[in-house]
């Protein structure tokens, strides 16, 4: 069964074949290959908005660690040159 269009205009909608599918990848990780089967049983729209949100709060923390990672570094580089 081939992807269903999307009205909106945005990009075609995968089909439950399309996404078994991408279940079947073996270079994806475990954890994506669940959250996409277990939206295979849910809402569409509603696994969408907790994808949406999901990401968000990966981002987010992904960019804390980041600049926490950061300013550690800085910290140790300015120990390590010693006082100015």
């Amino acid at each position: 069964m081939a992807a269903v269009p999307d009205t909106t205009g945005k990009r075609p909608m995968p089909s439950d074949e399309e996404i078994r599918a991408l279940i079947s990848n073996s270079s994806l990780s475990d954890w994506f290959k669940h959250a996409l089967l277990s939206a295979l049983d849910r809402d569409p729209k509603d696994a969408a908005a907790d994808a949406g949100l999901l990401s968000i709060v990966l981002d987010q923390r992904a960019n804390s660690l980041e600049a926490y990672a950061l300013a550690l570094k800085a910290i140790l580089e300015a120990k390590r040159s010693g006082p100015l």
